[in-house]
């Protein structure tokens, strides 16, 4: 699921953000950047290997990943900068989780 994710976000946040496109996600990536992210697929034996710390991070950069190609519908591309910088905020609040 991790993996998934980091390749949704990467995505999300790179190529399917193209101005004039549709501003949806397609189905894949939506799913990989909902909040199976961190309770795990159906199929796990356990919720990812996660302090709530990085919980936390992980959401915030998949919720921000979500809203960036929704961004430019409308001449929203202007918001990208904010969403992006919010976006490395959380990856570095993440990064300074204590762990156990």
């Amino acid at each position: 699921m991790l993996e998934r994710a980091a390749d949704a976000i990467e995505r999300a946040a790179g190529r399917e953000v193209v101005p004039g496109g549709d501003g949806q996600l397609a189905e894949e990536l939506a799913y990989d950047l909902a909040a199976g992210v961190v309770t795990g697929s159906p199929y796990a034996q356990a919720l990812p290997d996660l302090v709530m710390g990085e919980r936390i991070a992980l959401v915030a950069v998949c919720a921000l990943a979500s809203a960036m190609p929704g961004t430019v519908l409308g001449e929203l591309e202007r918001e990208l900068p904010a969403l992006a910088a919010t976006m490395d905020a959380a990856v570095t609040a993440g990064q300074t989780v204590p762990y156990r």
